[in-house]
């Protein structure tokens, strides 16, 4: 049963995206574009997590506080397992900007709309030059007060793998000097990177505690590679058996 419904969510999330995508040039035209398609996008992801729920009875909860640092921008850094997390951190994270890869941007529409929400759109193959930019486009969003969103292991994981973290997490740490909120996940058990069927259950989100400015780079590395994995995989861990996705049938 799982198995048609999650071919019947990839259908609807596919509507949904045309649906959304459509208007989208009529809404980036004239003045206040860029709310306009912030407003937007957190409707989508809305969307996006009704009908993870009403079709895959896929839910969540929240541990920790996204808000735990008041009146100043942070760094997010959180554990990439699946596509839900993309969807969910945008909606429950105030004022974020996603760290993300520059292909995405040059989808026709959809890449329009990515750049009028500001996100931070790195070309990996530029080297030094991607950092530069990158550099720039944070600064520019935390002078506007809005928080940050990066993925430092880079790719999704499968659950309770921990690959080193690449050094764009600590380079932006210690150049805009801001805390950084380690953010621990286990929905990979449910949607696995490839997989064709996702499971039902309750996907758990820990906003776990900052980790402020000044520390060297291994020490930094250490710690949040630390947190962040032994936390996931404590989540991962912590279902139990009648809790785990049930087999495709």
């Amino acid at each position: 049963m799982q198995v048609l419904k999650s071919k019947l969510f990839v259908l609807m999330w596919g509507l949904w995206t045309i649906l959304f995508v459509l208007p989208i040039p009529f809404l980036i035209l004239g003045g206040q574009a860029d709310r306009r398609a912030r407003t937007c996008s957190q409707f989508y992801c809305k969307g996006f997590l009704f009908l993870c729920r009403h079709i895959l009875n896929l839910t969540f909860e929240v541990r920790g506080d996204p808000h735990a640092i008041e009146g100043k921008s942070v760094i997010f850094a959180a554990k990439h397992q699946s596509a839900w997390e993309t969807m969910a951190l945008y909606l429950l994270v105030p004022e974020i900007v996603p760290v993300l890869k520059v292909s995405l941007t040059k989808i026709p529409v959809f890449g329009w709309y990515l750049k009028h929400l500001k996100m931070i759109a790195v070309d990996r193959t530029k080297g030094r030059k991607a950092l530069t930019h990158m550099y720039e486009q944070a600064e520019a969003a935390v002078a506007e007060n809005r928080n940050l969103l990066i993925f430092p292991e880079g790719t999704r994981q499968a659950p309770l793998q921990n690959p080193e973290l690449k050094g764009g997490i600590y380079l932006l740490y210690k150049r805009l000097g801001l805390p950084v909120i380690p953010v621990a996940l286990n929905s990979g058990v449910y949607w696995p990177k490839g997989a064709s069927t996702i499971g039902a259950g309750k996907v758990t989100l820990y906003f776990l505690d900052p980790i402020y400015p000044g520390l060297e780079k291994r020490v930094f590395l250490d710690q949040l590679h630390t947190v962040i994995s032994s936390e996931s995989d404590k989540l991962v861990e912590e279902l139990s058996p009648d809790a785990m996705p049930a087999p495709a049938s």
